[in-house]
Formats: structure tokens, C-alpha cells, sequence
């Protein structure tokens, strides 16, 4: 039996599925991919990796967990130059986790 801590765990994955593997459907042309890939998708990660690491704390495995959950889109919406933002994605919720569990300690002290 899941505990509340992994069901709250399980639950930002499934956004991170829907804003990668669903958000895009809305995709129609470059203009609109480039602002879902550069505008919308940066914004979301980075707020959802602060709020992950404010109230988890800090774990390695989650920046690069986020960068998984991005792979699928690439080759269901984008072609291979849409690699890098598996990297990106991944510095992005890295960052924004760190940002959380600094702001965590902050509060916290």
C-alpha cells in the first residue's frame, strides 16, 4: 500500500506525463511548438521541481526522472533535434528543486 508521501510523489509524475505527453496535442504549427517547448514547458517544470523540493526535499533522482518522462514526447510530437530539452528539462527541475529545498531551509532556520 502506497503511503500519502509516495501517492503525493506519484501525482507530480502523472502532471509532468500530461504536460509532456498531452499539453502538446494543442501543437499547430512552430510558432506554437517553440512557445509549449521554450515558454510553457520551462515555466511548469521549474514550479513543479520548487514545490517538489520544498516539500521533499532534495533527490538526485528527480531532475533526471523528470527528463525521462520527456523522451516519449519526442518521438510522439517532435523529431531528434528535441533531444536537448531532455537535458534541459533536467537542469531546469534540477535547479527549481534546489530553489525549493533552499527556500525550505530558509523558512525553516
Amino acid at each position: 500500500m502506497m503511503d500519502k508521501i509516495q501517492k503525493e510523489k506519484l501525482f507530480i509524475y502523472v502532471l509532468y506525463l500530461i504536460l509532456y505527453l498531452v499539453v502538446p496535442i494543442i501543437i499547430r504549427d512552430t510558432g506554437s511548438a517553440i512557445i509549449i517547448l521554450l515558454c510553457i514547458h520551462p515555466l511548469i517544470t521549474f514550479l513543479i521541481s520548487s514545490i517538489y523540493g520544498y516539500r521533499y526535499s532534495f533527490d538526485f533522482l528527480y531532475p533526471i526522472s523528470v527528463g525521462i518522462l520527456f523522451i516519449p514526447s519526442i518521438y510522439i510530437y517532435y523529431n531528434e533535434s528535441a533531444w536537448i530539452y531532455v537535458f534541459g528539462y533536467l537542469c531546469l527541475a534540477f535547479i527549481g528543486e534546489a530553489f525549493g529545498f533552499a527556500i525550505r531551509k530558509f523558512v525553516h532556520s
